[in-house]
């Protein structure tokens, strides 16, 4: 291949991958972290997840306030946390 065929090739690829980082659909396969985080158009976040090195792994939902609303964690021990917080009302 010629190197201006290898030169539009790669620009063809690096225009899918900013259609893809600029609100296209992206597919992963396997991701390995510690934790990720979804944010609002505020930048506040409203689900993370995360997991310790002893085992320990969690999803958390937040309002827009940034109180936990919904958690469900699992434990090393075994045990499994999943709590939900009502919203206080108004008077």
């Amino acid at each position: 291949m010629e190197l201006q065929d290898q030169i539009n090739k790669l620009k063809a690829e690096i225009a899918k991958l900013k259609a893809k980082l600029n609100g296209g659909d992206v597919t992963f396969g396997k991701i390995t972290c510690k934790s990720w985080r979804v944010v609002d158009k505020s930048n506040k976040t409203r689900i993370c997840a995360t997991t310790a090195e002893k085992g320990n792994a969690g999803v958390y939902w937040k309002d827009k306030e940034g109180k936990h609303r919904i958690k469900a964690q699992t434990h090393n021990t075994g045990s499994v946390f999943l709590p939900t917080i009502d919203v206080k009302k108004k008077k």
